[in-house]
């Protein structure tokens, strides 16, 4: 089963004027000479197309795993012990420990007082759209997931 998530307000936002922002500073870099700021905007474009091909747009479910499907590639989740639905009350506390908070999803490591670390791949917040899969090895996602399943 393949079920495709929309972005959440907060990722609109942020990536919206996180490109605008990129382009007028890129552009005003580009009217000074030299190579450093050339460089610059080189790494900031970079940065925002590894940003938005590493997006999280759906997930496919089949029977001994779960993929996570991105803009261009996926991440294979497998060994799944569990699968559980998150309710709003595990979100609480969350801490981001190293990834992004919004600019074309929500990608990296987080930290939370229910959950303990784990890492998070989704397009959204939303807790009914949400699941916490827990890997043989010990290793905790936080992944958008369809709750009809």
């Amino acid at each position: 089963m393949k079920q495709y998530f929309l972005p959440d307000t907060w990722v609109y936002i942020a990536s919206a004027i996180s490109l605008v922002a990129v382009f007028f500073v890129g552009k005003s870099l580009l009217n000074y000479d030299g190579i450093l700021y050339k460089a610059i905007c080189v790494v900031m474009a970079l940065g925002i197309l590894l940003l938005l091909i590493r997006m999280p747009i759906g997930v496919s479910v089949e029977p001994d795993s779960i993929k996570v499907q991105r803009l261009i590639g996926s991440t294979k989740l497998t060994n799944i012990t569990s699968v559980t639905p998150i309710e709003k009350k595990d979100l609480s506390g969350v801490i981001r420990t190293f990834g992004n908070g919004g600019l074309f999803g929500y990608t990296g490591y987080y930290s939370s007082p229910q959950i303990g670390k784990f890492q998070m791949i989704a397009i959204n917040m939303k807790p009914e759209q949400l699941a916490l899969v827990v890997l043989d090895n010990g290793k905790k996602y936080i992944i958008n997931y369809p709750q009809n399943i």
